[in-house]
């Protein structure tokens, strides 16, 4: 499943999130559900618990937990996740799938933009990651 059929099928699970939480979320942030199958797509088990939310707590107020996140790219910049050896960035599949190669490039954009704030060890893990994707582009 490419980048973005996954990102819109957990925007209609979830809500439309922007595009710098999607991918802060997808990469950065440990025990978010998610994890690599077949080195081109991740999965995610939330559907369940979204079922189960809804059951618990009605529609209203499951649809107010995922309101859309309006804050843009002019937005004030965030603390991201702590980035770590279990990052989901950093362990970039050989045979990735091109449009989650792409999406990657874009997290560590996104992360050492004016949009989020990072610490130096983070800096670290982003170095290491864009070590991966060279490699990874180099090796098509």
């Amino acid at each position: 499943m490419s980048y973005e059929s996954f990102k819109k099928q957990q925007e209609e699970c979830w809500g439309q999130r922007d595009e710098d939480y999607f991918l802060e979320h997808c990469f950065f942030v440990n025990g978010n559900g998610l994890r690599w199958i077949n080195s081109e797509r991740i999965k995610n088990e939330k559907e369940e618990w979204k079922k189960r939310l809804k059951e618990l707590l009605g529609e209203e107020k499951l649809n107010n937990l995922s309101a859309k996140n309006d804050c843009k790219n002019d937005c004030a910049p965030h603390k991201i996740y702590p980035i770590c050896q279990y990052a989901k960035i950093n362990h970039l599949p050989d045979d990735i799938e091109p449009s989650w190669l792409e999406a990657a490039k874009r997290a560590i954009e996104f992360a050492r933009s004016n949009r989020a704030i990072i610490t130096t060890e983070d800096s670290e893990w982003l170095d290491k990651a864009e070590l991966r994707i060279a490699e990874l582009e180099e090796g098509k």
